[in-house]
């Protein structure tokens, strides 16, 4: 975690740290991140380093810190732009998100981050659920559901409108890795992410309510009815 005395510092000291570390990500991805090149870069000693953070993936989590908080509060206008269609917000979030960063002029950047989050999947949920608490998916997504109009869900229940909010975000990300990690185009990774909520909004289950009712109680045991 990011430790209280990095927030404690004066702002141009965290600038100064902080833009040694943007610069360091724009050479290399985070595997290959060196402390010592960071530290030399923003005057400050190793030990220095560790009062404020314990590894590389607070670095991670320091230099997104904005891109998160810029995307949430995308996300909370669209939701009330588009009189709470979920579906639609995360389109036009796909949109805004490639934008910004393409704006910004930092892909190679950007492109290092999600290069490091996507092919280490433990890193996805240290960065995720444990180094990121207050941007936690799910949290996240608890913080939408109150924007979202459940009349365009079949699913009512708050925890329901969380869990379908959480794979969405999952889904989103995906397309935004598509783009800067894998060099897909965003025209072609737009229609992909389209196709998927489709997917997602009309449901993958036939309308058979028996085949339905058996494949829950296949899959859950018996624990699952289905409502």
């Amino acid at each position: 975690m990011i430790k209280k005395t990095f927030y404690n510092l004066p702002q141009e000291k965290k600038d100064r740290i902080l833009q040694a570390v943007r610069e360091e990500f724009k050479l290399v991805p985070r595997e290959k991140v060196s402390i010592n090149r960071i530290v030399a870069r923003a005057c400050i000693s190793r030990g220095s380093f560790y009062q404020y953070f314990d590894d590389k993936v607070d670095l991670v989590v320091l230099i997104t810190e904005d891109l998160f908080e810029y995307v949430i509060m995308q996300a909370r206008e669209l939701l009330q732009k588009n009189d709470g269609n979920l579906f639609l917000m995360y389109i036009e979030l796909f949109d805004i998100i490639t934008d910004y960063i393409a704006d910004r002029d930092e892909q190679i950047f950007f492109s290092n981050i999600f290069e490091s989050l996507k092919i280490n999947g433990d890193l996805i949920t240290d960065f995720l659920q444990h180094r990121f608490p207050q941007y936690e998916c799910e949290k996240i997504s608890k913080s939408f559901a109150c924007f979202v109009n459940k009349n365009y869900l079949k699913y009512h229940e708050q925890e329901d409108v969380a869990c379908i909010l959480n794979i969405m975000n999952l889904v989103e990300r995906d397309s935004i890795f598509d783009v800067f990690v894998l060099g897909i185009s965003k025209e072609e990774a737009k229609k992909t992410l389209y196709r998927k909520i489709l997917l997602l909004k009309n449901g993958f289950a036939s309308d058979t309510a028996q085949e339905n009712a058996l494949c829950c109680e296949k899959a859950t045991g018996g624990c699952f009815n289905g409502n």
